[in-house]
């Protein structure tokens, strides 16, 4: 069959003539929306299913998330989204990452999921990416925002403040470029998570004062002696394999379970009675009694002076995984 032939629309001629109106040919963006419409569709499935398998909940298998992250990175893109989760799959700049990223989002009042997931071949991040100006970008672009983290991928300049909506702040293998910066103030997050990697210590320190509600923290693999840390409102602290990690002072007025796990080194151990001044207002109020709580040491090597100042504290309830030890406690 012949295909149709639209005849040009003629009006009334006027004064100049008559005028002919003719019918346009498709355009080029047009013939093109189609296969943009597949890839985004494409991408907003990679995300989901990039999600489930990094983040499911199980530990993550490559069989699950491999295909996935080779057609990532087949694809050469630099973010995929969902409904949901947004991932940023190479470090930028943050004037890159509001232009190329953020300003091209289709779901930006739902994306409550923010992960910086490096997909780089092999066990060198590559560039860093430039946190400088994150928060601001976040609180301007990604409204209900609850949950950042950075997992595989370098970071230079970290800064986190003023995003309010965040609950929940996680590291994987990430790489500080900047022996010195790390900065957050997140007054609302609950739960911090550090796996794999050991930020600036004096930074954790400090940004720890500045956000007094956290109630987990958990640090795997951290490979350093920090300062005092001072978590008012936490009730679970987990600090495990902290290899060469030989000091541990801790204000956890509120805790009901802390974890020290496989910690090798640790001989030096504290609750510290006071809060600084900074946090005072998240102080308990006077005359209310700290918690008590169980102490697990699976694995650990505690020295003498950590295992006796563990078994005299009035605070501790019971002590898990010395089982050989004649203590009652233990």
């Amino acid at each position: 069959m012949a295909p149709k032939v639209h005849r040009a629309i003629q009006k009334k001629p006027s004064a100049a003539g008559p005028v002919v109106i003719r019918r346009r040919p498709a355009s080029a963006s047009a013939s093109q929306a189609v296969p943009q419409q597949q890839q985004q569709q494409e991408t907003e499935q990679l995300a989901d299913a990039f999600e489930r398998a990094m983040y499911g909940g199980a530990s993550a298998s490559s069989s699950d998330y491999g295909p996935v992250q080779a057609r990532l990175q087949e694809l050469g893109v630099h973010f995929v989204e969902s409904k949901t989760v947004l991932f940023v799959l190479r470090p930028q700049a943050c004037k890159a990452f509001e232009d190329e990223v953020l300003k091209k989002l289709r779901h930006k009042g739902t994306i409550r999921k923010l992960r910086f997931h490096g997909i780089q071949d092999g066990e060198d991040p590559g560039p860093a990416f430039l946190f400088t100006h994150v928060g601001p970008l976040v609180r301007q672009y990604l409204p209900q925002l609850k949950e950042l983290g950075v997992q595989f991928m370098a970071v230079e300049n970290f800064r986190l403040t003023g995003v309010t909506s965040l609950r929940q702040v996680y590291f994987v293998g990430a790489r500080f470029r900047d022996n010195n910066v790390f900065v957050m103030e997140l007054p609302e997050l609950k739960s911090l998570n550090i796996a794999l990697c050991t930020p600036p210590s004096q930074g954790l320190a400090a940004s720890l004062l500045k956000c007094p509600r956290i109630e987990s923290f958990y640090a795997h693999k951290f490979m350093d002696d920090p300062p005092s840390l001072y978590l008012p409102s936490c009730k679970t602290f987990c600090f495990r394999r902290g290899d060469c990690v030989s000091k541990l002072h801790l204000y956890l007025p509120r805790v009901k379970k802390v974890v020290l796990d496989a910690m090798y080194d640790l001989k030096n151990l504290k609750f510290l009675p006071h809060a600084k001044k900074e946090i005072k207002e998240f102080a308990l109020p006077k005359g209310t009694p700290e918690s008590t709580f169980t102490v697990s040491v699976v694995n650990a090597c505690l020295g003498q002076a950590a295992k006796q100042y563990l078994s005299t504290h009035p605070r501790v309830l019971r002590i898990d995984g010395l089982s050989d030890n004649d203590d009652p406690l233990f």
